[in-house]
């Protein structure tokens, strides 16, 4: 298995240069799926490709508006601002929105004192604020876009995780993912999150932070991917394994009756007789594969009867239950 993942510096870099975004843009995403191609013809047999999360949503984006608004005094209003997004909680997309118009006011109040001009400036900002994640988020759905695009032209196994819809439900409710604050990071403002460490001067351990740095997901964060990327790829094996008890039974049922037919060719039965007949089958089951490393118990019981209406004739029915107990791996059981 690979996972190839790629993208996300691309597009920053490409919101750097506005005239050629798409193009640098169109470009990433295009390698980027003759690289996937390249592995499947090489014999690989599943490449997880995920796709790019919304980069308007990082913190990189308000650095960059604040650097191209407020020019030479950027500096330590880029500081202000981002001390305001890594003080409190966003619980919603509401609060978020609060937490970035507080952070351009902190950064407002760093070029002046005068409350009608911090006002001003504010809402300069947040307006570019705006146009900026608007455009970062439409080039987001370009890349994703054409990227899908060029994996539909390779055969092979490719597993697409949307990482982009998985941000914005983290977005939407980040306490259900067990984080607190969506728009600040934990690493000091420079440090790249390879570089970073929780034991650095300056590491922002006050909140359970979406991003490690400006634009780069925490450890928390990548659990959670991973997790996510686990269940898209078990859930295909682990539904194969739902219909084990049915089978079980019905394999069991079918021995039973086989049996009754076996009994009536060797004996005779009466016109009018009336028989009885039933079974019980059960086991246990060792999955040791590639796919699961688990186990499964069935018991099944079959009861049934028939009546011999005429020399040709014979009429009956069965009944089957079955009580069943599959855990075909560590993270799933019925």
């Amino acid at each position: 298995m690979y996972i190839h993942w790629v993208g996300g510096n691309d597009l920053a870099a490409a919101i750097a240069q506005p005239t050629m975004a798409q193009q640098i843009a169109g470009n990433s995403a295009t390698s980027a799926a003759a690289q996937v191609g390249l592995l499947l013809d090489a014999g690989a047999g599943l490449v997880v490709v995920p796709n790019v999360p919304d980069i308007s949503a990082t913190p990189m984006l308000l650095e960059a508006v604040i650097t191209a608004g407020l020019g030479a005094a950027a500096p330590p209003a880029l500081k202000a601002a981002l001390e305001a997004l890594a003080e409190g909680a966003t619980p919603d997309f509401a609060s978020r929105q609060q937490a970035i118009r507080k952070a351009l006011l902190a950064a407002a109040a760093t070029v002046s004192s005068n409350p009608f001009i911090q006002q001003l400036l504010v809402e300069q900002l947040l307006a570019g604020y705006e146009k900026a994640a608007g455009q970062a988020s439409a080039l987001t759905d370009y890349y994703n876009q054409m990227e899908e695009k060029g994996l539909e032209q390779h055969g092979g196994n490719i597993a697409r995780a949307d990482i982009n819809g998985l941000f914005k439900e983290i977005l939407a409710n980040p306490q259900a993912f067990g984080l607190t604050n969506t728009v600040g990071m934990a690493c000091p403002p420079g440090v790249s999150a390879s570089a970073c460490s929780s034991a650095m001067p300056g590491f922002n351990a006050s909140q359970d932070y979406l991003f490690a740095d400006h634009l780069h997901p925490g450890p928390q964060v990548h659990t959670i991917i991973a997790q996510y990327i686990q269940s898209i790829i078990a859930a295909p094996v682990q539904a194969t394994y739902l219909n084990q008890s049915v089978q079980s039974m019905a394999q069991g049922s079918r021995t039973t009756l086989d049996s009754r037919y076996q009994q009536l060719r060797q004996g005779e039965n009466p016109v009018g007789s009336l028989g009885m007949f039933g079974g019980y089958s059960g086991g246990y089951q060792r999955y040791d594969n590639n796919e699961a490393d688990g186990n499964g118990n069935h018991n099944n019981l079959t009861v049934g009867v028939d009546y011999q209406l005429n020399e040709q004739v014979l009429l009956g029915g069965l009944i089957a239950g079955s009580l069943d107990k599959q855990h075909p791996d560590d993270n799933y059981r019925y």
